[in-house]
């Protein structure tokens, strides 16, 4: 009687144990299942976004994708501040964590002041933190080093816990990596994403 009633109470925990396993990976399941959601759901409005609607303005010539919430922005616009705003609306969906803006001005406006204030006013920064914030600042110090062939004023700062992006325009092929290795001597900076491209001449 008794080995009857030890085989129930193992049989009972295997049950137990199978039916834990079971609803531990439907749970990873659905949480799978819900952050594809939440990406489509902001590429739905993305799109939306883009086409511009009653009184918006369209941008045809916009691609992008959509990866755990960052939206990263690819294509053309005809002025840096329609760049900015495209970013801004973006910025605005509910569930975009970041924006990677690599959309280009098709009128090729870069701005040759070397006073920080105006660069940060024509290419505004981002930063996710107050520490980010500060950050952007001691790395705005050495872009205006003077070892840029062209004006720091024409790169962009995205900040996100220590992880900066940088993107626009240089002069030179070796100043792109330049950039790179002069940010990474930035006491604080944890890694560097460059996105920096060439300006095609004129």
């Amino acid at each position: 009687m008794n080995k009857f009633f030890v085989l129930i109470a193992v049989s009972s925990v295997s049950l137990l144990t199978a039916a834990d396993y079971t609803n531990a990976n439907q749970a990873m399941t659905n949480q799978a299942m819900t952050l594809t959601a939440t990406d489509q759901e902001i590429a739905t409005q993305v799109r939306d976004t883009l086409k511009g609607g009653w009184f918006g303005k369209s941008f045809d010539k916009v691609n992008f994708d959509v990866a755990h919430g960052t939206v990263t922005l690819r294509g053309n616009v005809e002025s840096l501040k329609d760049k900015t705003s495209l970013e801004d609306k973006i910025r605005k969906i509910q569930g975009v964590k970041q924006v990677i803006n690599q959309i280009v001005s098709t009128n090729n406006e870069v701005s040759l002041n070397n006073d920080a204030t105006a660069a940060t006013a024509t290419h505004p920064d981002f930063a996710a933190t107050d520490d980010d914030r500060a950050l952007n600042a001691k790395i705005r110090e050495k872009l205006k080093g003077g070892w840029l062939s062209k004006g720091y004023d024409t790169l962009i700062l995205r900040t996100n816990n220590g992880i900066v992006i940088i993107s626009g325009f240089v002069e030179k092929p070796e100043d792109v990596q330049k950039v790179s290795d002069k940010v990474k001597e930035v006491d604080g900076v944890k890694g560097v994403n460059n996105l920096v491209t060439v300006q095609s001449a004129k």
